[in-house]
């Protein structure tokens, strides 16, 4: 991929998403969407903006040397969302329509300016994680198609998520190829975690994602509902538990196995079955919008946590 390439990626991608900006009247945008709750479209619209103007604030410190989020915001994803949304809970739908297109405009004029160095190479800074390019996608093609049902966008494009998940992935397994002595070391950022459970966690999330595409085929739910509350974070230490014993080649084979077979998986599926809501009883949403939440929106939260040291 080359700077053009990228553009043309970002503006096909942001292209149905602004159409559907424009045009929901205001009172559907200050509906709650399904699946949101208790965002309503202008949230949603809003908080696009945000990660927009997060990814142009990036180029702007890989050029001058001065890190845009020293805090780390950016690796708090729920808590800086949240904030986010409150920080914009009283702009009027025009101004948060009028700040969406703004912002897109202005990410890519960044990237224009941008040199292919300060966008498709790794380490242009102390504090840079992967690659420019890679955190701008995240921001636009990749968060267009999570967010798109929300905004009544109907997107059928299977190369297109294919492309994301690949894009994504790139650094993930950039890291992955990281010796065994350094998978073994502390994750920079996750406390306990070495960068094998690191990657070990993905792998789980990539075979969730196939289990789900799989269900949908044979009608048999992959995680039935047990009756006991949804935790996350419990699930996710139950994971991290069981791969603790397994050594490092083991995790790397795992995890690029486990993202082939889920890229094999959505190439296989039908539109109906990777496009469509309500394809089993089960399956709240579409089955693309667990492939995002399992891929393209969960690789780049981690690539911070996979880095050399």
């Amino acid at each position: 991929m080359d700077k053009t390439e990228l553009l043309r990626e970002m503006r096909g991608a942001h292209a149905p998403i602004a159409a559907a900006v424009a045009a929901v009247a205001a009172d559907e945008l200050l509906a709650v969407p399904p699946g949101m709750d208790p965002w309503t479209r202008k949230d949603v619209v809003a908080h696009l903006e945000f990660w927009h103007r997060y990814a142009a604030a990036l180029l702007r410190g890989l050029r001058t040397g001065v890190d845009p989020d020293p805090d780390g915001a950016g690796d708090d994803i729920q808590g800086t969302n949240a904030l986010a949304r409150e920080a914009d809970r009283e702009r009027s739908v025009e101004d948060v329509r009028s700040g969406f297109a703004a912002s897109f405009e202005a990410l890519a004029a960044a990237v224009q300016e941008a040199s292919e160095h300060e966008l498709f190479d790794a380490g242009v800074q102390p504090w840079a994680s992967g690659t420019a390019a890679d955190e701008i996608l995240a921001n636009t093609s990749a968060h267009y198609a999570k967010h798109a049902p929300h905004l009544g966008v109907a997107l059928r494009d299977r190369a297109g998520a294919l492309r994301a998940m690949r894009n994504t992935h790139a650094s993930i397994a950039a890291a992955a190829a990281l010796p065994d002595e350094a998978l073994l070391a502390a994750a920079p950022g996750m406390p306990g975690w070495t960068r094998r459970d690191v990657l070990a966690h993905v792998e789980w999330w990539n075979r969730h994602s196939t289990a789900v595409l799989r269900g949908l085929r044979t009608g048999m739910d992959p995680y039935p509902d047990t009756g006991e509350p949804w935790d996350i974070d419990a699930h996710n230490a139950r994971v991290l538990a069981e791969s603790r014993g397994r050594p490092a080649a083991d995790v790397r084979a795992g995890e690029a196995a486990s993202f082939e077979e889920l890229a094999a998986a959505v190439e296989a599926a039908t539109d109906h079955e990777l496009f469509d809501a309500g394809v089993q009883p089960w399956l709240e949403g579409t089955a693309v919008a667990i492939v995002a939440g399992d891929t393209w929106d969960h690789y780049p939260e981690h690539v911070p946590h996979l880095a050399a040291g």
